[in-house]
């Protein structure tokens, strides 16, 4: 079996993106038994956050160029 977000990384989970995934994962059900919901969770300072998704889509990140060009050309 291939899951497709370990091939496009380059490989099998490490041990920091198991504990990752637990960590979010326990975070997301404690959210649900909260009777949270239309939230995002992520990681700041170490630190599991939740934002709601409208605040999330409200901040805009730009790309930066020299990166996806860089990718673009280590894609080839």
């Amino acid at each position: 079996m291939t899951i497709i977000g370990h091939l496009q990384r380059g490989g099998s989970p490490t041990a920091m993106d198991r504990v990752l995934a637990s960590r979010m994962g326990h975070s997301a059900v404690l959210s649900l038994l909260r009777g949270e919901s239309g939230i995002a969770l992520g990681v700041i300072n170490d630190k599991i956050t939740v934002t709601p998704f409208e605040d999330a889509v409200k901040k805009i990140k730009h790309l930066n160029k020299e990166l996806v060009k860089m990718a673009e050309v280590l894609a080839m």
